[in-house]
């Protein structure tokens, strides 16, 4: 899904595979990442409510969805950070290249322009593991950001659809509220009204 494009089919059977692969391991990919990102959202989400309920003691927590994808999106660039300052130690790039890869990643762009290279690290070396390992090391390293780092994409796009949401019943809550005190008004204009009536009455009749 994300296309990097160092690693593609060149074969007749092997691009006939990769299209089937494809067309049912893309819809199972983002089924995944939506469950995921709605339980992420939704875990930031009450955890918001029962902080302002329990330690600022506030009764009706509002603007939630609009705080929750606030700190979806913090955390999404944390995971990038983390992501770039990683790769600036075990690929040697420069800190701005692993924020750019990360963020090029995680929103499955998938230029291409840069992927890890996993032989080229010195860093790996000193681990230790020999080839195998260390080409084993960093593959669950990469795996391991690119399932965080594609949740919490998923997250902040629930949280943005839910802060709308949310914004978008602020006006209708503004209008019900305004439509039912305008009808009160009326009543009590109405009311007013046949107070004043009924006191003419009673002065005519006496």
């Amino acid at each position: 899904h994300l296309g990097f494009g160092q690693i593609v089919p060149l074969t007749f059977g092997g691009r006939l595979f990769c299209i089937f692969c494809a067309l049912l391991g893309i819809p199972l990919n983002l089924v995944v990442l939506k469950t995921v990102g709605e339980r992420i959202t939704r875990y930031i989400y009450n955890t918001i409510k029962h902080i302002e309920k329990t330690y600022l003691r506030r009764k009706h927590s509002s603007h939630v969805g609009i705080k929750s994808a606030a700190v979806s999106f913090m955390m999404m660039a944390l995971v990038i950070l983390v992501g770039g300052a990683s790769d600036m130690i075990f690929d040697g790039w420069t800190f701005f290249d692993g924020v750019y890869f990360n963020f090029i990643a995680y929103s499955t762009i998938g230029f291409g322009d840069l992927f890890p290279r996993v032989e080229k690290s010195a860093k790996l070396d000193n681990l230790g593991l020999g080839e195998s390992g260390k080409r084993l090391f960093a593959t669950f390293i990469m795996l391991t950001f690119m399932i965080v780092g594609l949740s919490m994409t998923s997250s902040v796009i629930c949280s943005i659809l839910n802060a709308i949401e949310e914004m978008s019943r602020v006006p209708a809550t503004w209008r019900s509220r305004s439509s039912i005190s305008s009808k009160n008004n009326s009543v009590n204009l109405k009311s007013i009204k046949k107070q004043a009536k009924d006191s003419q009455g009673q002065e005519c009749t006496q």
